[in-house]
């Protein structure tokens, strides 16, 4: 028996008594592959038992339905043009990969391998005979794949612009301090010279421009300067250690209250950690910019207080920096992170608005975060600082509270 003979006496019901044909339906019914037959005009002639396992339904009524009814709707005219290019080629066979519609709805990725019968002139029309090989997880796997392979282009693209924002910045913070400072000297020490000219021929509202002159140039360069600050933090290297955290704070407080002049602050830490894990430079940095935001936006008239406070959550600590200030509105939470946001004027609260940036930034390269809870009668800055996993176990410390009061540490 020639394949095709051996499926055409298939059809022939009166040919099963013949041993070879009985053998022949016996490996067709038992194939580990779906395999069915059509007729030309779509409808099923003969299907096994694992084409009924693989779309769930039973053989009865696929017999009773054509091949396009199981076959999913965006795959019919891709299925129907296989065929035609069969009958109308001297090709043997053709495959498709098409998606079946399963009884519960589902799909079901197949891989069909479709051969035209030889022609009978006892048989009216082209018979078909198709095997269907599940390739479901393949085509999981598959699609699995090109995601991974879709979302590494999208990193990237994504650590291509870092890179690129990173050079960026590091071109302009070199500009930055060599090219924009001179100009700026220049205009600042040529007003100088012109208002010393002109201030005794000029009316007073006129020399009042000079003040404001000199106060924008002023502005722009410490802008100029911070951002090259911020630059320089930025791209350098987190060298992290066991840092004894009391000098450490007791550095940063220092620092704040000689560049913010505020008498009477009264600054107090409880259950302070012996050591806490990172950048000694960055953290120091870190804490110096909260504090400073703490004393720089105080409410007029109120003693300012400020409370630091440690929690231990076994992988992290949690830091909190709480103030008796102005506070900040809950629609103003995330801008005051941004760079050069300010929510008030110059004149009003010195500054660039860069310190809370900066937190963020060191924070990000310590694999920490930081938020703000406030009312009008102050804010909580919080942060999260990961501890390394040597330390996780470690106890935390009976408590302790150090004050500063009248800008002197005792």
């Amino acid at each position: 028996f020639s394949h095709g003979e051996m499926y055409q006496d298939m059809l022939k019901k009166e040919s099963y008594t013949n041993w070879e044909a009985g053998l022949n339906a016996m490996i067709f019914e038992m194939n580990a592959l779906g395999i069915c037959i059509v007729d030309q005009n779509n409808n099923f002639v003969a299907v096994n038992e694992a084409f009924c396992q693989l779309i769930d339904y039973p053989k009865k009524e696929v017999l009773e339905r054509t091949f396009l009814d199981f076959t999913y709707k965006e795959d019919i005219s891709k299925n129907l043009f296989k065929l035609s290019e069969l009958n109308m080629s001297e090709r043997d066979w053709v495959e498709i990969e098409k998606r079946y519609v399963k009884k519960d709805g589902t799909l079901i990725w197949a891989k069909v391998a479709v051969r035209r019968l030889p022609y009978d002139s006892e048989q009216e029309g082209n018979y078909y005979l198709a095997t269907i090989d599940d390739i479901n997880q393949e085509k999981e796997l598959q699609y699995r794949l090109l995601s991974q392979m879709d979302e590494l282009r999208h990193t990237n693209l994504r650590l291509n612009h870092y890179i690129k924002r990173q050079l960026d910045l590091e071109q302009f913070a070199y500009l930055a301090s060599h090219d924009l400072v001179e100009p700026l000297r220049n205009i600042m020490g040529f007003t100088q010279l012109l208002e010393r000219k002109v201030s005794k021929l000029l009316p007073k509202e006129d020399i009042e421009l000079f003040d404001q002159l000199k106060l924008g140039t002023q502005q722009l360069k410490e802008a100029i300067f911070a951002l090259k600050d911020f630059a320089d933090l930025n791209s350098s290297n987190v060298k992290p250690d066991s840092i004894p955290f009391r000098p450490l704070i007791k550095n940063a407080i220092e620092k704040a209250l000689k560049s913010i002049a505020v008498p009477n602050a009264v600054i107090s830490m409880f259950n302070i950690p012996e050591n806490i894990w990172g950048d000694r430079f960055k953290l120091e940095r870190l804490f110096y910019e909260l504090i400073k935001n703490a004393l720089l936006f105080k409410s007029p008239d109120i003693k300012p207080t400020i409370n630091i406070k440690c929690v231990d959550k076994t992988d992290v600590w949690e830091i909190s920096v709480q103030d008796n200030g102005i506070g900040v509105a809950p629609e103003h939470y995330d801008h005051i992170f941004l760079l050069f946001k300010r929510l008030h004027t110059h004149r009003a609260y010195p500054g660039v608005g860069i310190g809370l940036t900066i937190c963020r930034k060191i924070l990000e390269q310590h694999s920490g975060s930081i938020h703000v809870e406030s009312n009008p009668n102050g804010s909580t800055f919080s942060i999260l600082l990961p501890k390394p996993n040597k330390e996780r176990k470690s106890s935390m410390p009976g408590q302790a509270t150090l004050n500063w009061s009248n800008n002197k540490a005792i």
